[in-house]
């Protein structure tokens, strides 16, 4: 039975927390309502059956670079479990999460990178993240998640968004592709997903709003050594490097990358965090 304070699911230890969410509480010490508002989002996860699908989860708590740097699927202090690394030192940690400086190329190292990865699919995947507010006058595309191989064939897999009424969302896409268009808002859970060969699907708030189509083919050919960046964008053609692109000024409190999800699990990650961030009086 569904509960509003998330899915009554089977918790550790007589009534103890979820043993995933209390392996992410162990590691990041955070206590009281963070500790709560973490349990039930990884119970709703699990009871919406997409806490499998997403192989990476930054729920953004505990107001510090440290805390914010761990993957709740695998809260391990290394690169193998996509912790994050912040580089530079104008970003900030709060209990609103983590917000980048504009103009400044400040930004995180996921570790994430499709190119020979066992647990992300290249032709299928989703990128989510929920953005509390954005400085306008930055200008247009400002990247909060992703790489863009300049190599040619290209190859996109990234959340952007841009000043004034256009706001825009690009993602897993080859040479020929294009997935990008006017959504309704650049706040609230933003989502990418890739669910075919030529699916392409992106979504504000659980709503499906842009579909397109892409060429698996070009998508497939052109994956390259390049490691996804938050913050910014990760815009290079050489193997293994991080060369930082079209840095944000977003307010980020969760993002997730995984495999893609259909319309249903969609909004159900949208209900989730929605959840989620209500608890922490961050939901916007």
């Amino acid at each position: 039975m569904f509960s509003p304070f998330g899915f009554m699911g089977t918790q550790a230890g007589g009534g103890g927390n979820d043993p995933d969410a209390q392996a992410f509480i162990n590691a990041t010490g955070i206590s009281g309502i963070e500790a709560t508002a973490i349990n039930t989002l990884v119970l709703d996860l699990k009871g919406y059956s997409i806490w499998t699908k997403l192989k990476v989860i930054y729920p953004m708590v505990g107001g510090t670079a440290t805390t914010m740097k761990y993957n709740l699927r695998d809260p391990q202090d290394t690169d193998a479990a996509y912790r994050i690394d912040w580089v530079g030192s104008n970003t900030t940690f709060n209990s609103d999460g983590v917000t980048f400086p504009a103009n400044v190329a400040d930004y995180g190292k996921t570790y994430i990178n499709l190119s020979g990865s066992t647990d992300f699919s290249i032709e299928t995947g989703s990128i989510a993240v929920y953005n509390r507010g954005y400085d306008p006058t930055i200008g247009t595309n400002a990247a909060v998640i992703g790489f863009r191989s300049l190599a040619s064939p290209t190859l996109n897999c990234q959340i952007f968004i841009n000043s004034g009424s256009f706001n825009s969302i690009s993602n897993w896409q080859g040479a020929g592709a294009s997935s990008v268009g006017a959504l309704s808002g650049n706040n609230g859970l933003l989502m990418t997903c890739r669910t075919g060969s030529t699916s392409i699907e992106n979504y504000r708030n659980g709503v499906l709003e842009i579909s397109n189509s892409g060429s698996a083919g070009a998508l497939i050919n052109s994956v390259r050594d390049i490691q996804m960046l938050i913050g910014a964008h990760n815009r290079t053609s050489t193997p293994g490097a991080v060369i930082p692109g079209f840095p944000t000024s977003a307010n980020v409190a969760f993002a997730s990358v995984g495999d893609g999800l259909d319309n249903t699990e969609g909004a159900n990650l949208y209900t989730a965090v929605q959840a989620f961030q209500t608890t922490l009086s961050r939901q916007v």
